[in-house]
């Protein structure tokens, strides 16, 4: 039995500036860094909610994209490279990831 201790979830958006975009190219490249890494990935659909600036509860879908793994030191830089790569092509104010139950944005 293996036994693997560490887990990243990145959160891709589906809107950018309240408009839908099309995330296939990005959730493809995630999934096949991750599964590249540490052998494999799970991507379930969830629902985000934030309170805009104006006090508007906002929500969007996204695709959490999960890995697990045994993360050797100096893997969060990784993640954050990657995270930071999602915000761009994706035209985001932020996106979150987490580390091990520990909610990062960027």
């Amino acid at each position: 039995m293996k036994e693997l201790k560490d887990k990243v979830v990145f959160y891709i958006p589906s809107e950018s500036n309240g408009q839908s975009i099309n995330n296939t190219r990005v959730l493809h490249y995630v999934t096949k860094k991750l599964a590249d890494r540490f052998g494999g990935c799970t991507v379930t659909d969830g629902v985000g909610y934030w309170e805009n600036g104006q006090g508007e509860l906002i929500s969007e879908s996204v695709k959490l994209v999960y890995a697990f793994g045994n993360f050797q030191k100096g893997i969060d830089s990784l993640f954050l490279l990657l995270a930071n790569w999602i915000k761009e092509q994706l035209r985001q104010e932020s996106v979150a990831y987490e580390i091990n139950n520990h909610l990062l944005t960027v």
